[in-house]
């Protein structure tokens, strides 16, 4: 609800006020920004769940890897990975992202936001791409230049560990601050929290092995390549993401995100910022491609010195690439209806009213399902709820988001973070859930989203009355590209 997260922010807020979050450091790494978007889920889960049982972490730990037996094969590992780091080319731009950030286009992998960048500014003979996961085609744009992460990834951390136990190495270590035991003290207090707070929010011993363990390879890459800029796709995704963001801030190398979705002030990754050091945490990029002017202002409202955080407008280079290419209209009768994965629930996602509309069948539905979508279980309700029949399943992966916008009548999620590249592309989005209403109150203000609450009474007749007469406006969100900052950066 619209009201927790509200609370939550406040909470966090409050928090940043007690404690001196900005002074949080483990190795020259500042950590409050990896504590705080963990903070938010272990909030959020606190508010729905009672008593549950302690969740295992995410978090990538050495101590949680199998460790091989053979000394021979792990040296052999060692030189390959030696011949693998040798094997990188110093170039001026290092492009970091998950697979997860990639769809497929004319039969080849394409990276949204990153691929159409390095080909509209011929930026290839310039540029090494690291892709951390695994892409669905081993035919990808720009093939020649981007390295096997994973291979590299996979050897330093089999040696490592292998060495690690074999000479009975030990983690460097780093002191807590008092003022971190006593924050995990408010958390308890706060939740009335008896249990330990073991691999939720207590991690700074789980945070120490990850920078002391990861930090090496990270150096060794960096100093091999030795980039100027160091671009990365959503700096909050994983610990690799703000460590390699860290080290290169550290180094003097230029980080820049691209923006990959809304950067609204109740985005915790990117707003409500209250307590920032002087010079910025060096574990978030310092410039920021926004898609947007509405996501520019957002980051430049934080409180920093104007010359430390560079917020400008790019344009969303995934579209305009598709634009290029000439987008061409199939049908435009469906409703594109972008799903969530967790927290979301599925009965929560098809409320009965939803379905109802749904059975109507006066318009053809088209559900995008999230990356991390659970396929099977969709399918499974939608045929337990009998309406798999009447939906057409979109593949993120497979199907590029441009073009089902630029396909569909209408658009509608709970709070996804597509209904601004919705507006972007002029078509508008039906919110089901208050926190999509906090998230997009810039869209709604600018009347390209709407707020409809399915348990109103009124609620069918308000979704059909504003497909048919709310879509007549042919506003869009128009925001001036910043082409002198982007020149800056691709010269």
């Amino acid at each position: 609800m619209i009201e927790e997260r509200v609370l939550i922010i406040n909470i966090i807020k409050e928090i940043e006020d007690k404690f001196p979050v900005s002074d949080w450091k483990i190795k020259n790494v500042h950590v409050w920004p990896f504590l705080r978007i963990k903070l938010y889920f272990f909030i959020y889960k606190q508010l729905n769940t009672k008593n549950q049982q302690n969740i295992k972490t995410s978090n990538e730990n050495r101590n949680s890897k199998k460790i091989p037996k053979d000394f021979l094969n792990q040296l052999k590992n060692y030189i390959k990975f030696k011949i693998w780091l040798g094997s990188l080319k110093k170039k001026k731009n290092l492009f970091f992202t998950h697979a997860a950030n990639s769809s497929i286009y004319e039969n080849k992998n394409i990276i949204r936001f990153l691929d159409p960048l390095i080909l509209k500014y011929n930026l290839k003979e310039f540029t090494t791409i690291f892709v951390f996961g695994y892409e669905k085609s081993s035919n990808s744009y720009n093939q020649e230049i981007k390295i096997n992460f994973n291979y590299g990834l996979n050897l330093y951390e089999s040696y490592k560990n292998y060495f690690i136990k074999f000479f009975q190495l030990k983690t460097g270590s780093s002191k807590i601050p008092y003022s971190y035991l006593e924050f995990l003290k408010y958390i308890s207090n706060l939740f009335n929290e008896n249990r330990k707070l073991d691999n939720e929010i207590d991690i700074w011993e789980d945070l120490n092995c990850f920078i002391d363990f990861y930090s090496p390879f990270v150096n060794k890459i960096i100093k091999k390549i030795n980039p100027e800029n160091f671009f990365v796709l959503s700096y909050y995704d994983s610990h690799l993401n703000q460590l390699f963001t860290s080290i290169c801030n550290n180094l003097g190398i230029k980080t820049i995100e691209m923006q990959h979705g809304p950067q609204s002030e109740n985005q915790l990754a990117y707003g409500s910022w209250t307590k920032i050091p002087q010079d910025g945490f060096n574990s978030m990029p310092k410039n920021y491609w926004c898609w947007d002017e509405i996501s520019t202002i957002n980051i430049k409202e934080w409180k920093l010195k104007k010359n430390i955080i560079n917020a400008f407008v790019g344009g969303n280079p995934w579209i305009d690439f598709l634009k290029d290419k000439g987008l061409k209209t199939t049908k435009n009768n469906y409703i594109l209806y972008s799903l969530q994965p967790n927290p979301v629930k599925l009965s929560e996602m098809f409320p009965p009213q939803i379905i109802k509309i749904i059975k109507d069948k006066k318009h053809e539905w088209h559900l995008r399902a999230h990356p991390r979508q659970n396929i099977e279980q969709l399918v499974d309700f939608l045929i337990q709820q009998h309406i798999f029949d009447c939906v057409k399943i979109e593949d993120s992966n497979l199907q590029p988001l441009p073009i089902s916008i630029f396909n569909c009548l209408v658009h509608v999620t709970n709070f996804s973070g597509t209904s601004l590249e919705v507006a972007l592309m002029g078509k508008k989005t039906i919110l089901l859930n208050n926190i999509g209403r906090l998230n997009c109150i810039e869209l709604i203000d600018s009347e390209m989203a709407i707020y409809m609450n399915p348990e109103e009474d009124n609620f069918e007749n308000r979704f059909y009355e504003f497909i048919e007469t709310g879509l007549n406006s042919s506003k869009y969100i128009q925001s001036k590209v910043d082409f002198d900052e982007i020149n800056k950066l691709m010269s």
